[in-house]
């Protein structure tokens, strides 16, 4: 193993928040995302509640928030009263997990509607006799999705809108509620279906004065074909975020040489392709994104990485960057330190002192994966695998993940919790 070029300082766990014994359902009390610090200096953090499935029947529901006045040393549950002068309604109807502040002032916070039934819905011609899919311009206002709320420059007051979002091609469906991923190409009729909304995730403000959002496309007609794996694409917008015009998309393009499990991933009836991207913008003026290619709670697929040295108007061809990874996060810190956190199995962190972001050193065990128990999902028994990373000075990024089987009470009970650490980094 190579000399870390790196040092990391991991704080101790603290315990953000910790569900009761009998929370131990896939899907909720997990999830967890650190946004930007408040300008009064509070950091709040956002997860999934109890009963949560992760399938589009729960997209957009209402979250668990908590706060820290303290840079994560000490975290109280936010409530309607706290959190109201802060967000958007109180922010309980399931807000996006970035909060972005525009090159003019303005604060951006998407906001994810809640999926519906599609039986009563008018909905529009599908695109073709037998399919449930449907284009996406095809909808009127009433169902449109990429919801965010915006509070202006100077203003206490947040506002609802519906931006102008252009994406060629884009397809939306009716699904199955209980499918926990959309069967992506699955082109049949579905009873009792649901319609899920659009959405950004991140925003950011770049250097050119634009903003710039990663999305996966889980629907695209291409070239007159449905699309049939997941791709990543790039919005941009001019206007501080009122219209949206596609950048840039990368579609699934798996390194067959050097990818172990491609092959078996894409005879499953369904497959991620790239997905969850996440960006961070290096030292040297280059975008870095990491892609998912993990397909659910089967097959594991490593994570890709690529860069764009043009504002993400084009990018370097996809390769391997680690052979684990799902929801990919990255902070790029003042000393020039890069990290990156993800998980599944367990759940990591790897850091770079390359202001290119091309030399990494190896990945630091924070969760240690569970033993393989014979069952498909043995590498969701310990934690989800997501996380968030927030920089708090030049030198240390705060750290937000969930553990599974972390300690309880005086008996010492594994149960659900969300944990933050302080990370503190030097270059060697």
């Amino acid at each position: 193993m190579s000399k870390r070029k790196v040092r990391i300082k991991m704080g101790a766990p603290v315990v953000v928040a910790q569900a009761d014994l009998t929370v131990r359902q896939w899907g909720e009390f997990q999830f967890p995302t650190v946004l930007e610090r408040l300008p009064d200096g509070q950091l709040p953090v956002s997860f999934t509640q109890e009963g949560h499935r992760d399938s589009a029947a729960d997209y957009g529901k209402p979250l668990h928030h908590c706060i820290s006045h303290d840079s994560g040393e000490t975290w109280l549950k936010a409530d309607e009263q706290n959190l109201k002068p802060i967000f958007p309604g109180g922010w309980s109807g399931g807000g996006g997990p970035a909060l972005t502040i525009t090159p003019n002032g303005d604060w951006l916070l998407p906001n994810r509607r809640p999926s519906i039934k599609a039986d009563d819905l008018q909905l529009p011609k599908p695109i073709s006799e037998d399919s449930h899919l449907f284009m996406a311009d095809d909808f009127p206002q009433e169902l449109a999705g990429w919801r965010i709320f915006r509070k202006p420059a100077g203003s206490s007051q947040w506002t609802g809108e519906y931006p102008e979002v252009n994406i060629p091609g884009a397809l939306r469906g009716v699904i199955a509620a209980d499918i926990e991923v959309n069967i992506v190409g699955e082109i049949r009729r579905i009873e009792n279906g649901i319609l899920p909304f659009p959405s950004f995730d991140f925003i950011y403000a770049i250097s050119d004065g634009s903003l710039l959002s990663p999305v996966q496309f889980n629907r695209r007609l291409a070239n007159g074909h449905v699309q049939h794996d997941l791709s990543v694409g790039f919005l941009s917008s001019h206007d501080n975020g009122h219209s949206w015009e596609l950048l840039s998309i990368v579609d699934y393009t798996p390194d067959k040489r050097n990818d172990p499990t491609w092959e078996a991933r894409e005879k499953l009836a369904w497959h991620e392709g790239f997905c969850e991207p996440g960006v961070t913008f290096l030292p040297d003026g280059s975008i870095l994104c990491l892609m998912r290619t993990t397909s659910g709670s089967t097959i594991i697929g490593p994570l890709y990485w690529m860069r764009s040295k043009d504002n993400g108007r084009t990018w370097s061809a996809p390769e391997i960057f680690d052979d684990i990874g799902v929801w990919p996060r990255m902070v790029t810190l003042g000393n020039g330190v890069t990290l990156a956190c993800y998980g599944r199995p367990g759940f990591h962190l790897r850091a770079s002192a390359d202001p290119s972001g091309l030399d990494w050193d190896e990945r630091f065990e924070v969760i240690r994966p569970a033993p393989n128990r014979n069952n498909c999902c043995w590498h969701n028994m310990d934690t989800c695998g997501y996380g968030s990373l927030l920089a708090l000075d030049d030198q240390t990024a705060l750290l937000v993940y969930s553990d599974f089987e972390y300690p309880s009470g005086p008996c010492r009970v594994a149960c659900k919790t969300i944990l933050s650490r302080q990370i503190t980094t030097q270059k060697a």
